[in-house]
């Protein structure tokens, strides 16, 4: 388990089939919540030949790289250059894997791990939600009172309970994943936006694939549904974008990857994310315990 100087660790908790994230937990109902943002897009370094040797597993650089990107030479010598806050949290999230702290309210944390993790403050009570699967999960959750923002026009949702919450004005549009409208989220109180993994930067027939499998699902295509086509750097720069935003605003950013996940029991255990997230983790394990069961059961 990841060593965090100042955070006594406990116990990681248990994954059997989902392979985009980890979940281990720490002293003072502290959660430590690991999201792979590379594996199987087109920024997987197992695949990239162009990858950088200097890097590490969570995008961080060597001492040597980051002193050549902090300094410039000038004709009085070299000066230093120093990155805001911000500007740490955006880079954060263009690592290979993105960590987030959860801290229950009320809860002290060593100072300056900011800098190294995305802390979430808990409770989460104001979300904005732009996929698709966490709206799914939070309405089985029933967590939908969590829910500030939608990513989806009124028209555009299924769920009836939330086109009724937004009809009353509870719950606000405020753009979708690609195109937010951040004064909005802040009029909102935003305090965590959860994002579909179609904002992962993959190669265009991944991109395709992805989008005709999402289509038949939803059993309709339209000419309103389909997405301009971006080439991969400018998927990259997207992502950036909005990491740059979210870190400026100081509002958590997670992007929901079941949808990549191969198996059926491995995209419903994206659960326990939510649970650790929404502090209701012995309610989000007995239910994938009843599906892993009536899945075995199944196939006998």
């Amino acid at each position: 388990a990841p060593q965090i100087i100042g955070l006594t660790y406990e116990s990681e908790t248990k994954l059997e089939y989902a392979q985009y994230f980890k979940i281990y937990n720490y002293q003072d109902g502290i959660t430590l919540l690991e999201v792979d943002m590379t594996s199987d897009t087109i920024r997987d370094p197992d695949k990239s030949e162009d990858a950088d040797e200097d890097e590490v597993e969570d995008g961080e650089k060597t001492e040597d790289t980051e002193e050549a990107d902090n300094s410039v030479e000038t004709e009085e010598g070299t000066t230093e250059l120093t990155e805001t806050d911000e500007e740490k949290v955006a880079q954060l999230y263009m690592g290979n894997v993105v960590k987030y702290l959860i801290v229950p309210e009320g809860t002290e944390i060593p100072v300056g791990l900011e800098k190294e993790v995305i802390i979430v403050d808990l409770p989460v009570d104001k979300t904005y939600v732009a996929s698709e699967e966490a709206l799914n999960t939070m309405e089985e959750l029933e967590l939908l009172d969590t829910i500030c923002a939608l990513g989806f026009e009124k028209d555009d949702c299924s769920n009836e309970e939330v086109s009724k919450a937004m009809e009353d004005g509870d719950i606000s549009f405020t753009g979708t994943f690609d195109e937010i409208d951040y004064k909005a989220h802040l009029r909102a109180q935003c305090n965590l936006s959860i994002l579909p993994s179609k904002l992962l930067p993959r190669e265009e027939e991944d991109t395709e694939e992805q989008e005709l499998t999402e289509k038949e699902d939803a059993e309709e295509i339209t000419e309103d549904t389909e997405e301009q086509e971006l080439s991969v750097e400018e998927q990259t720069d997207r992502l950036q974008e909005i990491a740059e935003h979210h870190a400026m605003l100081w509002i958590p950013m997670v992007i929901d990857r079941s949808a990549d996940e191969t198996t059926e029991l491995g995209q419903y255990e994206w659960i326990k994310l939510y649970g650790a997230i929404f502090q209701c983790e012995d309610e989000t394990t007995k239910l994938f315990d009843q599906a892993v069961a009536a899945f075995e059961e199944g196939d006998n």
